[in-house]
Formats: C-alpha cells, structure tokens, sequence
C-alpha cells in the first residue's frame, strides 16, 4: 500500500468518476479539493479581485457571500419566497457591472430545498454568456433526489 501524496488535481481514478458525472466533461478538466471551502476560496481567489464585482444569490452558503466580499464589491441578489425561492434574472441583469466577473448560486439551494426551473437556469447561462461573467454553481446537494438529478444533468 503506497502512502505517498495523490496527485495535485485529485487521484484519476476520482477524476474520471466526477467527469463521467456530465456529459460534456473531461476528466482534465476536474480538479478535487479537500473540502468545498477550499474550493470556494480557490475559484473566487482566481476570478476575483479588488477591481472586480460578483454578484450573490442570498440567502446561500457562508463562502459564497463572504468571500467575494472580503476580495471586491459584491451585490446581493435575494431569492424570491413568494416565487417558489427562486432566482429573478432581470435583477441579475440589472445587478451587472463592467467589471462584473462572478454569480454565484447554489440549486438545489440551501436552506430552502428549491431548485431553478430549468429555463432560468438557461436565462441565466445565456446572460452570463453574453457578458462574459462566469458562474460558480455550487451543486452540493446535487443527486440527493431523483428531481434534482433528473433536471441539472439535462443542462451538461
């Protein structure tokens, strides 16, 4: 038994299990960090920085609103309780800057247990797309119900 250090990105074997996960990824393009916090903190590190501004569905996981506030400006986009929790897209649009580089969601979301209808998901794709701003998904209860895995492996 080796008891050596994994690889950097994650062992492969992990790898190519993730990537099998999405229809349209390779398993170069996985990285694995020991833990989400770590992750988080990596993206928002390499995306963001003190001239920059993200944008935060709230209410969401603690990383994902203080994070992208302690590196730049950040706007709070709430979700919606009298709409099924969910994400108005013309706030989003409304909310984006020049220098907007980051939205940060989480569906199947915490605490609610909402997930996005699937065509403001796609809105929401399409209006980062055109602005060039990327999206960090946090999916981590993605799989735990078959609605859920039904509805975002369709988007992959």
């Amino acid at each position: 038994m080796s008891l050596g250090y994994t690889e950097t990105f994650g062992a492969l074997d992990l790898r190519e299990t993730i990537a099998s996960m999405y229809t349209n990824r390779k398993t170069a393009e996985i990285l694995c960090f020991a833990g989400a916090s770590e992750g988080i903190f990596a993206a928002n590190m390499v995306i963001l920085d003190k001239d920059a501004h993200a944008i935060v569905v709230t209410p969401n996981y603690q990383s994902h609103e203080t994070l992208p506030v302690a590196i730049c400006k950040a706007t709070g986009i709430p979700l919606d309780p009298d709409d099924g929790w969910s994400l108005d897209i013309d706030r989003v649009a409304d909310a984006i800057k020049p220098n907007t580089r980051l939205v940060t969601i989480n569906f199947p979301h915490n605490p609610t247990g909402a997930i996005l209808p699937l065509d403001r998901y796609h809105a929401l794709i399409d209006l980062c797309r055109k602005h060039g701003i990327y999206i960090l998904h946090d999916e981590i209860f993605n799989g735990l119900g078959p609605i859920a895995t039904k509805h975002y492996n369709t988007t992959r």
